[in-house]
């Protein structure tokens, strides 16, 4: 997986992310602008950090999934597959019928996918790292989870690899890191997302979904969040 460069940080606090580590974020990402269900519609239009999908529907249109709000890219976006992605728009007051608030992308990256297992598939290393559950990138929607963590790469850095594992509860997850023997000089931050949707339906109502993982000093952490299956 790649961390974070500090461009991508610049981008973010300026409105201007696949698994080699390359640059690093210097900051911490939280002095970004705020995200978009915390913008004011009545003041809009507004600048907005947001977490999205990128989705296509049957109609052919692209438009953007933000929790159970969608944003329409007016000016259009290419569409290379479903993904979740981070950056900035700005929003406006007019609203498309069926497509949410109209948004111009100030600018928008794939976030790096992990991959979900229901079983380990083999050895799988027992690296650590420190997700940041307080991060408004972390989070459990539209079936992803997304995650924003912090661990330790070499300068230069190797290929780092997460993976994402069942446990006997279904809505229980093992959260595992590979570094592939990858140095210790630069904890920075980085980011994952998982596609989690086909745990077993929800149903329309929300499952209390637990992530296990291993912190940088090497204890067992976990953190709760609620999880429905995307429609």
């Amino acid at each position: 997986m790649k961390r974070i460069s500090s461009l991508f940080l610049f981008a973010l606090l300026l409105a201007a992310a696949s698994c080699s580590a390359g640059e690093s974020y210097a900051n911490d990402i939280e002095d970004a602008q705020k995200p978009y269900d915390d913008v004011e519609i009545s003041v809009l239009p507004n600048r907005a950090d947001v977490v999205v999908t990128i989705k296509r529907d049957d109609a052919g249109v692209v438009f953007f999934q933000y929790g159970s709000d969608r944003l329409f890219p007016g000016e259009g976006y290419p569409f290379d597959g479903q993904c979740r992605a981070i950056g900035a728009v700005t929003i406006y007051a007019e609203e498309v019928l069926n497509y949410g608030h109209r948004v111009s992308v100030n600018w928008l990256e794939p976030i790096d996918r992990g991959d979900f297992l229901l079983y380990p598939t083999q050895a799988m290393g027992a690296d650590g790292l420190d997700v940041l559950t307080d991060s408004w990138i972390t989070s459990v929607e539209d079936g992803y989870l997304t995650i924003h963590y912090k661990t330790w790469w070499g300068e230069p850095s190797a290929h780092h690899d997460f993976v994402l594992v069942q446990e006997n509860d279904p809505y229980e997850l093992t959260l595992l890191h590979d570094a592939h023997g990858d140095g210790r000089d630069d904890y920075s931050d980085g980011t994952v997302y998982f596609d989690i949707n086909t745990l077993p339906p929800t149903d329309g109502s929300p499952r209390k979904l637990k992530i296990n993982w291993t912190s940088t000093d090497g204890k067992p952490v976990s953190a709760e969040f609620e999880f429905e299956t995307r429609i």
